[in-house]
């Protein structure tokens, strides 16, 4: 959604209101949040909950698309550092992992709110996860021809989606994704 031209009062509701349906969809799940739950949580009247979102998938997606701003926000910000490519990387992954990781794999309901995420905003994410390829492609270009930049990137991120998705929990995913990128990357160099 477009939050231009709303005044701070405006933007500082709606921001309850996307923290209010985040809060309830990780402690009792997707099927089990409603409207009616959510104006509840906000301190809101309902009919100002559906001012802001026609029902609560809108508001889901209103939640997925704050949450991959802060996902690119996080791993362009340890991009940004300075310091060798390798702890910036790692440092970006782990960033980006962390936000889910702390949102939603925390939470009893983590199944169906990634198939809830899938059905509703798989478009959004794999866009976001595009965009946070691209910046990890232009770090691994000091270190590696494009091509094999945009490669290796493609493959980091993968592998540590692949970490983060199984590691038994967050600090060993942590460990193995800085023994990921310590073991890719300079292998790209020259």
């Amino acid at each position: 959604m477009n939050t231009e031209g709303l005044s701070d009062a405006k933007l500082a509701r709606r921001a309850r209101i996307l923290d209010a349906a985040q809060h309830l969809a990780t402690r009792h799940g997707f099927r089990a949040t409603t409207m009616e739950a959510i104006a509840h949580e906000a301190g809101l009247a309902k009919a100002t909950i559906y001012a802001y979102f026609k029902d609560k998938e809108a508001a889901f997606v209103g939640v997925a698309e704050r949450l991959a701003g802060d996902m690119v926000d996080a791993v362009t910000h340890e991009l940004a550092k300075k310091g060798p490519p390798t702890e910036r990387i790692s440092a970006a992954l782990i960033a980006k992992h962390s936000i889910v990781h702390d949102l939603v794999r925390t939470s009893p309901h983590a199944t169906e709110i990634f198939g809830a995420s899938n059905r509703l905003t798989g478009k959004l994410f794999a866009n976001t996860d595009a965009r946070i390829k691209t910046h990890l492609a232009k770090v691994l270009a000091d270190t590696a021809t494009r091509q094999n930049a945009d490669a290796i990137a493609r493959l980091l991120f993968a592998s540590a989606q692949g970490i983060a998705n199984s590691a038994p929990n967050f600090e060993i995913a942590i460990s193995d994704i800085h023994r990921l990128v310590n073991a890719v990357v300079p292998s790209a160099k020259g």
